[in-house]
């Protein structure tokens, strides 16, 4: 009813359905109606339902709405015809901190309603954990062992300017070393 007494037609509130990009973005509502329209004619009916008609209320007080772009599917039309049953959805914008809103239609002190809590959509990301390395602790570091000198290709004959003894060799040198000198006895 209008404020005059009218009858404007009648509106259910079905459902509310509330969400934030990010947590303290502005919220988009989503609001499920149906809606029948009176028979009367010209300004004397609910003759449309838009983003404009709604309110959210924050702290007691009033703010205006935003516009909102997308939304579930069905839309309410933007003109209602005389005498119709609409069902469909209006979405506006409101800080994600209002807990209520309000409907005013043309020519009423309007309509408050409860708002969800917003849904603020959880991005998760997934990574492999980085694999622990653990390198071999040394207390002194280790001298590196002589090596040989290859001859170079193709020189199968050139020796090696300061050969290596064999242990054989080593042990046969130190031996004749240490042997007494028959000569020198006599």
């Amino acid at each position: 009813m209008a404020s005059d007494g009218t009858d404007l037609g009648s509106a259910t509130i079905q459902q509310v359905e509330s969400d934030a990009p990010s947590e303290g973005a502005p919220a988009t509502v989503a609001v499920k109606m149906s809606i029948t329209t009176s028979d009367a004619g010209g300004g004397q009916r609910l003759s449309s339902v838009s983003w404009k008609d709604f309110g959210a209320i924050v702290g007691g007080v009033e703010q205006d709405a935003g516009r909102a772009s997308g939304g579930p599917s069905p839309q309410l039309p933007d003109e209602l015809e005389p005498g119709r049953t609409y069902t469909g959805w209006v979405t506006f914008t409101a800080p994600s901190v209002a807990g209520k809103a309000i409907w005013k239609p043309s020519g009423t002190a309007g309509f408050r309603f409860v708002l969800p809590e917003p849904t603020v959509p959880v991005t998760t990301t997934t990574s492999s954990p980085v694999p622990v390395v653990e390198t071999p602790q040394t207390s002194e570091p280790r001298a590196a062992a002589p090596s040989e000198v290859a001859p170079a290709a193709g020189d199968e004959g050139a020796e090696d300017p300061e050969p290596v003894p064999t242990p054989e060799e080593e042990s046969r040198s130190s031996s004749d070393d240490s042997s007494p000198d028959s000569s020198e006895d006599e």
